[in-house]
């Protein structure tokens, strides 16, 4: 009869204990998904500290956890308490023992399973706090967020314009390769557009210039920005009658002050938007313009090409020419007079006035005077009408567009072609002249510059 009641005891202990498992399993289930939740609801309302937040879950979520141990700990020694008093008990007493240790476990399993559910409860709440707080957090600084945000940043420190760090000019080049044909050439404090860049050579375009740069001569980005905005070259020009400036790109901003037609200003071209240009209004503060109201401008020289270089370096050779031409400036002499016919003396008027009628009276009295001079030379005949119908001399003469110009004729080419028959010689001994902008001057023996002719000696 005793040992079947020590048994009986202990299957009921059992079956208590694994009724409390059971039960502490499912709320812990039901708490769980609860929690689980709310960590979600927690992850989308996380406030702008959020790591102050999840320090505060995690430390809640330590204490609770040693609450738990603690807690834990004092089932387990009353449990032993008990297991101690059921086998002290005598035979005599065992059916009051029995009874007593029965309702001691009952209580016992009760303040457990309490203590326990608290425990779990407590330490489940401070796990879906920190879970919800770290996937918070995780969220807002997403790797891949991260670094589309740094490269968006870098795009914006892009500058697309480039400027030569040379003292005079830049060689842009057909391949990026330093021994590529020249195509063009870039000149200090001018500009161009980058096309592709590379590590070490950019393809940039210029005005009519397309090519390759070196690098190591280029400014780029925020270097190229500070020159432009030192040159004042980006600018935006008021095309209106009158502009409001405005402290924000809209119709509703502050209104700083007005602006007049063709008054420019600074541009600020990072901070525009689709409808309005941002301009510097002051040392410390940036206004708006409409862009239907008014234009950008960037006041900066294009490339030039190698045609306009060899232009260039002719014209420069003109210059120096010009200067050494002037030591050629003949005397002006009197000489004999000549008679010739007045049909003659029409005829001479007529060619003056086909070969320098827009030039100045010097000019076309110097136009007579090569005839007159050719006359007296007798190579091409010795009259004027033999001289200027001489072949390969005088194309108009030849072709027959003369005759357009006797109606043309003017007093002034009447007065020089009587004046150098009369002996007024302001050229001397000059018998050639031609156009100074087809003139080959490296091949005459002299030569002298007198408005838009160029006069000289073979």
């Amino acid at each position: 009869m005793k040992a079947k009641t020590k048994v009986s005891v202990i299957l009921v202990m059992l079956v208590c204990f694994f009724a409390t498992m059971v039960i502490t399993d499912t709320t812990c289930y039901s708490i769980g998904g609860t929690y689980e939740e709310d960590s979600q609801i927690a992850a989308t309302n996380t406030s702008e500290d959020e790591a102050n937040q999840l320090d505060i879950a995690k430390s809640k979520q330590d204490e609770f956890a040693n609450t738990e141990k603690i807690d834990l700990f004092s089932l387990e020694a009353q449990e032993d308490n008990s297991s101690d008093n059921l086998r002290s008990s005598n035979d005599d007493n065992v059916s009051v023992a029995s009874l007593t240790n029965e309702n001691d476990a009952d209580a016992n399993d009760s303040m457990k399973e309490d203590l326990e559910q608290k425990a779990v409860q407590e330490n489940v709440i401070a796990r879906a706090v920190a879970s919800s707080v770290e996937g918070s957090v995780a969220a807002s600084i997403n790797p891949e967020e991260e670094i589309v945000t740094f490269s968006m940043a870098e795009a914006l420190q892009e500058y697309e314009k480039v400027l030569p760090k040379v003292n005079e000019y830049l060689n842009i080049r057909s391949e990026a390769n330093p021994d590529a044909a020249v195509v063009g050439q870039l000149n200090k404090n001018s500009y161009a557009t980058i096309v592709e860049r590379g590590e070490e050579w950019t393809k940039i375009t210029s005005g009519k210039v397309t090519g390759y740069a070196s690098n190591q001569y280029l400014y780029f980005d925020e270097e190229a920005r500070n020159l432009v905005s030192e040159l004042k070259a980006d600018q935006v020009v008021i095309t209106a009658g009158s502009v409001n400036i405005r402290k924000s790109p809209d119709l509703t901003g502050e209104i700083l002050t007005e602006a007049k037609s063709k008054d420019s200003f600074i541009h600020i071209s990072e901070k525009d938007n689709d409808e309005w240009y941002a301009i510097q209004y002051d040392d410390s503060q940036i206004g708006y313009v409409s862009k239907d109201l008014s234009d950008s401008v960037f006041n900066l020289k294009t490339a030039i090409t190698i045609e306009e270089i060899e232009e260039a370096k002719k014209a420069v050779q003109i210059a120096k020419d010009l200067e050494e031409a002037k030591k050629h400036k003949p005397t002006k002499t009197n000489r004999a007079a000549i008679e010739v016919s007045d049909e003659e003396i029409y005829l001479l008027a007529t060619v003056v006035a086909m070969e320098a009628m827009s030039e100045s009276y010097e000019g076309q009295l110097a136009v007579a005077n090569v005839v007159v001079n050719r006359m007296l030379d007798g190579y091409w005949g010795d009259t004027i009408h033999d001289v200027v119908y001489a072949p390969g001399q005088f194309s108009g003469a030849n072709s027959g567009r003369i005759e357009k110009f006797r109606p043309k004729v003017t007093e002034s080419c009447k007065k020089a072609a009587i004046e150098a028959l009369a002996g007024n010689n302001n050229i001397g001994d000059y018998m050639y002249f031609r156009m100074k902008n087809t003139a080959k001057t490296s091949s005459y023996k002299k030569y002298y510059i007198l408005g838009n002719h160029c006069f000289y000696s073979r």
